[in-house]
């Protein structure tokens, strides 16, 4: 489990915690490597529990559930013994983007004392996970408990604005700033027609679900677990007929498989093989598809067979994947690959975190915001 974790988390320890019903004691080893245990305690996609050896003889231990637990049971008497480390002699840290990498950044470098200001331009910390991931995947006041937990470190957090620019943070004594705005540029579908963005749709449907208008049916095009929370969040919205679009079949989808068997139980419709071509008159029109040979992701391609079909949709929601935009990192000085990659550290002190530095990951993998030295001068994030 320690070794399918993505941050290398004292599994065993914290769940022998748990079942002695020890929960302060737990939360505070969690908290060793993960400042995140509501959020990844929630949603986290717990590779640990694909790796537990319980799974050679029936089911894995329910290790995210049981972080979970250690988190809430043990929330109010860990938050009455944290205090904000004694501060150091040291420069100042900005954070640009008070999502998941950005809170955990935040917490571990405040934790060893050094002073640091998150900026977030969204009215509140939290990212994606605050502002789009619907309520009923994890609950605002969750979230809100992690954020806690970096301020009584001695993070403080300024939302509700742009944040400062890099030559305005140099100028305010920011020696270290990272990076950690997420993606931000929303993948392109290239049809015409009514067609929303994921990020725009699940944002409307979470903050101003009035302002949308779906019609009787939607289809959604894509197949993880962004794509899973659109059409569950537009069932819940009063849409009748939801279906997810995808050009291989359900085997092949990214999504987690309880995330799509959720949707199923939700009443939300699968069309398989089928690569969207245009929207218009109500109907979205889909080649038909066919398993080809396995191509460099070691799914099996899929292959136009010159058959069509069409899906009724009075909405089309494209969830075709995120990506960093390059000019936001470019204003700071960081440049990104043809990947859209960027790299650990760049001059000037300036670091990259989350999502630009290794991919869109789940929320585990932005928990490792980890302070490997400031000691000498060097604001390394481990991510």
């Amino acid at each position: 489990c320690m070794g399918g974790c993505p941050i290398h988390q004292d599994v065993s320890e914290y769940i022998e915690l748990v079942e002695k019903q020890m929960y302060p004691e737990a939360l505070e080893l969690i908290l060793e490597k993960n400042p995140l245990p509501f959020i990844t305690g929630t949603i986290c996609a717990h590779r640990c529990m694909d790796k537990c050896t319980r799974n050679f003889y029936e089911d894995s231990v329910y290790i995210r559930n049981l972080k979970l637990i250690a988190a809430q049971e043990g929330y109010d008497a860990v938050m009455a013994r944290l205090a904000p480390a004694q501060r150091q002699d040291a420069k100042k840290t900005a954070i640009i983007g008070a999502g998941p990498a950005g809170i955990a950044a935040a917490y571990f470098i405040a934790r060893e004392g050094y002073p640091v200001t998150v900026f977030e331009k969204e009215n509140e910390p939290g990212g994606i996970v605050k502002n789009v991931i619907p309520e009923f995947r994890i609950a605002s006041d969750a979230i809100a408990k992690d954020v806690a937990l970096a301020k009584r470190m001695g993070a403080e957090f300024i939302c509700g604005k742009e944040a400062p620019s890099l030559y305005e943070l140099k100028a305010e004594g920011y020696e270290y700033i990272l990076l950690a705005m997420g993606a931000q540029k929303h993948g392109a579908l290239s049809i015409q027609g009514n067609v929303m963005n994921v990020i725009d749709f699940l944002y409307s449907a979470k903050n101003a679900p009035e302002t949308l208008s779906l019609g009787s049916a939607v289809a959604v095009i894509g197949g993880g677990n962004t794509a899973m929370d659109a059409a569950r969040a537009a069932k819940r919205l009063g849409v009748p007929k939801v279906t997810i679009v995808y050009r291989r079949t359900k085997r092949f989808m990214p999504a987690d498989a309880e995330e799509l068997a959720l949707a199923l139980a939700d009443g939300v419709e699968f069309a398989e093989l089928a690569a969207p071509t245009a929207h218009k008159g109500g109907m979205l029109l889909c080649g038909r598809m066919a398993l080809g040979a396995p191509d460099a992701s070691g799914r099996r391609a899929p292959v136009p067979t010159g058959e069509s079909v069409s899906i009724p949709a009075d909405t089309v929601i494209a969830a075709v994947g995120e990506a960093p935009d390059e000019a936001a990192f470019a204003s700071y000085g960081a440049a990104l690959d043809a990947r859209g990659r960027a790299k650990a550290e760049y001059p000037g002190g300036i670091y990259v975190a989350g999502d630009a530095l290794r991919g869109c990951k789940q929320k585990v993998a932005a928990a490792a915001g980890r302070v490997a030295d400031f000691k000498s001068k060097k604001c390394c994030l481990r991510m």
